[in-house]
């Protein structure tokens, strides 16, 4: 069994190790709410963008492409904004249940319709 394990491990080509360790970075950048985060998030979602390309993978693909995208912008809005000022400070909170029922169903029928483009018109593997 860690013979099999370690002929996984070698299996992994150098990409997908970078990809690796800036997720393991970007997840302890995180943690220490460093600004650093956004480039190295931006680099692994690159990476991975281009794995899941390659293995066809293509909803993983796309949801890269979102991942990229925010850690751009999260990476403008850190940078661009004043940490001193209180009026652009992040209030959380939980939204009300028909909200979060709308949200639902917005999620089941898009989920729904991605999975139908794709098995009609791509050679992605849908099992």
């Amino acid at each position: 069994m860690l013979y099999a394990f370690y002929e996984q491990l070698a299996a992994i080509n150098l990409f997908e190790w970078a990809g690796l360790v800036s997720g393991l970075l970007c997840v302890w950048l995180l943690i220490k709410q460093n600004i650093w985060i956004w480039p190295i998030g931006l680099v692994y979602s690159l990476v991975f963008l281009t794995v899941f390309m390659q293995t066809k993978l293509y909803s993983e693909f796309v949801l890269q492409i979102y991942y990229a995208g925010m850690n751009a912008y999260g990476w403008y809005y850190w940078s661009s904004s004043d940490p001193q000022d209180a009026s652009l400070a992040l209030i959380v909170a939980r939204i009300n249940r028909l909200t979060g029922a709308v949200h639902l169903v917005i999620v089941a029928v898009c989920i729904s319709l991605l999975a139908e483009f794709m098995r009609q018109f791509t050679d992605a593997d849908m099992a």
